[in-house]
């Protein structure tokens, strides 16, 4: 019987001899949907933005304080591509370990400073020449790893600064 085609086969016993989770990383980072999100459609409609006008990284509680941050907190979120910054909110639905975000939310990379107003995009984070299905070539858009961290002083002001200057 012929469960698949042979490339899907051949990439189901990729997955399984792959060794453990690359230890360089902290977290992942998983997509979510939002009942106000649909990708980036709405995302300038004031009804849908009321609740989170930012795109907020959802994280364990348990992770918050281990970062020694709190809700609402900008933290900086790193892959191997790039980096993005987030806006946390506690939650339960996500185990530790995890970051939940909105997929195509959030601002262009010349507006880090207005995290708190638009958020960022987690399209940042992927690399379009690694880490793709091999079969359909769509990008890996779910599971990034990631490290999560809090903001220094430096870096929340140069923030602040560039706030300013766009005033």
């Amino acid at each position: 019987m012929n469960a698949a085609p042979p490339a899907v086969i051949e990439q189901l016993r990729a997955i399984r001899a792959e060794g453990p989770a690359d230890d360089r990383f902290t977290h992942r980072l998983v997509s979510r949907r939002m009942l106000e999100v649909y990708n980036s459609t709405g995302d300038r409609l004031p009804g849908l933005r009321r609740r989170y006008p930012y795109n907020p990284a959802f994280m364990h509680p348990g992770d918050l304080e281990r970062l020694g941050v709190r809700p609402g907190d900008v933290v900086r979120i790193d892959s191997a591509h790039d980096f993005i910054y987030g806006v946390v909110e506690s939650t339960t639905d996500v185990l530790p370990g995890v970051v939940s975000m909105a997929h195509a939310r959030g601002g262009e990379p010349e507006r880090d400073d207005e995290v708190r107003a638009r958020g960022s995009t987690t399209g940042r984070l992927v690399s379009v020449e690694r880490d793709f299905e091999p079969i359909s070539g769509i990008p890996r858009q779910s599971a990034i790893p990631v490290n999560v961290r809090a903001l220094r002083a430096d870096e929340l002001a140069a923030l602040a600064s560039d706030a300013a200057e766009r005033r």
